[in-house]
This record gives structure tokens, sequence and C-alpha cells, in this order.
């Protein structure tokens, strides 16, 4: 998981080597991390290190696209 811009951030992977971006709500703290109610579903494949990477490389590509997003 991953702060940015005020908001929450989970990776998840959708297929071998792709990944996909979803906000996640902290809103139920438990002794040690947090209770996500939503967003996420039981089987999800959550990246739990490297996430920072990943965003670098998202906005990377975006910028080697021209994509503004």
């Amino acid at each position: 998981m991953l702060r940015w811009q005020g908001k929450n951030w989970a990776y998840l992977e959708t297929a071998p080597g792709t990944f996909l971006r979803k906000e996640v709500l902290l809103d139920t703290p438990v002794s040690n991390g947090w209770f996500i109610r939503q967003n996420l579903t039981l089987g999800d494949h959550v990246v739990i290190t490297g996430a920072q990477q990943l965003l670098s490389e998202e906005f990377r590509s975006q910028n080697q696209t021209g994509d503004t997003d």
C-alpha cells in the first residue's frame, strides 16, 4: 500500500506482470494495521513490497506516451 495525493492505494496483480492501482479506504484500524472493507476482495493478489516502484513506473510510462491522467 502507498499514500499518494492524500489517498491510500493498493496495487493488484491482475495477470502475471500486470498491475492495477486501486484506491482503498483505511477506515478501521486494528492492532497490527488496517482492516479494509471495500475495493479489495478475497483472492486479490495485493502487492506488499514494491508499490512505490510500480507508481513510479506507471507515471514514467504515462510521460513517455504523453498521457497526462
